[in-house]
């Protein structure tokens, strides 16, 4: 199904480091919805993150990454997190 973020995707990056982002695969999905689910993710600005994304943006190096809650993606450095 082409989306609204299919649509996007090609043009998003990451807001800190201006590396291109791409869809998370179930994996890297499922490893943040885990971290989440053990509280042991935090955001940059420190906070924990308790809601679990639909999905995730990671950048290209695979260590930084957003969330896309209700098919909106939150490309604002200090809600971003590490990926665990």
């Amino acid at each position: 199904m082409d989306t609204a973020l299919d649509r996007m995707l090609p043009d998003l990056i990451c807001p800190r480091t201006r590396q291109p982002l791409h869809l998370g695969s179930e994996e890297e999905l499922e490893r943040v919805r885990i971290a989440i689910r053990e509280k042991r993710l935090t955001n940059r600005s420190g906070k924990t993150i308790e809601a679990e994304p639909e999905d995730i943006l990671v950048a290209e190096d695979g260590k930084g990454a957003y969330g896309v809650w209700n098919s909106i993606p939150v490309l604002i450095v200090e809600d971003g997190f590490e990926m665990p």
